[in-house]
């Protein structure tokens, strides 16, 4: 279905018990462009699980992604602020219920970003491997342009380069998804450390780590360290599938899966 968003038709699956019988609403914002398309499914997945598990969950496309009309490079971080607020208000106008926001990687940042700048309206938030710092972010996205034009013997250029083209106006093409300098520079600010507006909320944030370790990396307890001083409850979980973000084929996942099922959302 196609819900009327601020800039578009936006779209979005919604999984849904017997209505009579929901507990409360579930809306999923997406990782960032290919990452997206390799998590679809596992997306899908979990939101069946909640469903059967009393919860009505929503799955969207923010403006210029997936499904939804609009180009990437014609999207913004407020225009994907107001799209996860169409999901929300179309969910509480099924059934007025509390609402959990739940990200995948840059979506669990647009989650707690959400959370920071509407607070005590979002007491849930529930988190898959989130991006922490957008800066380090878009580096990484940026790279793999630097790749492709190394791989096709093409003159080379530095995420710095091509930082400038984009804040001059210029959209720059990374593995196949035009970036424009908007969105581009939301995500450059963004950082978990920033969101000093984010309090009170209970925060189940599940993280990738290799079968030996006992507890999240020192870069990520930082962060959780911060969250928990600003009066959040931050409870972690690792997990230790395939990063799946990163995989262009389907993995198994099932253990991501079966410890986000089991965590008490409510």
């Amino acid at each position: 279905m196609f819900l009327d968003g601020e800039n578009g038709r936006i779209f979005a699956l919604h999984f849904c018990p017997e209505m009579d019988s929901i507990k409360a609403h579930i809306v999923f914002l997406p990782p960032f462009a290919e990452e997206m398309n390799r998590c679809r499914h596992l997306a899908a997945d979990q939101a069946r699980r909640f469903a059967s598990m009393g919860f009505s969950c929503l799955i969207i496309d923010p403006f210029g992604t997936g499904d939804s009309e609009g180009e990437l490079a014609q999207s913004s971080w407020r225009g994907w602020h107001a799209d996860a607020m169409t999901g929300v208000q179309w969910c509480q106008q099924q059934r007025h219920l509390p609402v959990i926001l739940w990200g995948l990687r840059l979506g669990a940042m647009l989650a707690l970003d959400l959370a920071a700048k509407r607070t005590g309206q979002f007491s849930s938030l529930l988190l898959w491997q989130p991006v922490t710092n957008g800066k380090t972010f878009l580096t990484q996205i940026l790279r793999a342009r630097i790749a492709f034009l190394s791989g096709m013997e093409m003159p080379p250029e530095t995420t710095g380069e091509m930082r400038s083209r984009l804040e001059d106006g210029e959209n720059v093409e990374v593995a196949g998804y035009v970036l424009g300098g908007t969105l581009a520079k939301d995500i450059d600010n963004l950082s978990v450390s920033g969101l000093t507006g984010l309090s009170g909320a209970n925060i189940h944030w599940l993280q990738q780590a290799s079968a030996s370790a006992e507890g999240p990396s020192s870069g990520v307890q930082k962060v959780v360290d911060q969250l928990i001083s600003q009066d959040n409850k931050v409870d972690v979980t690792l997990f230790h599938s395939p990063q799946i973000w990163q995989l262009s084929e389907r993995a198994d996942c099932r253990q991501l899966l079966d410890k986000t099922s089991a965590i008490q959302l409510l």
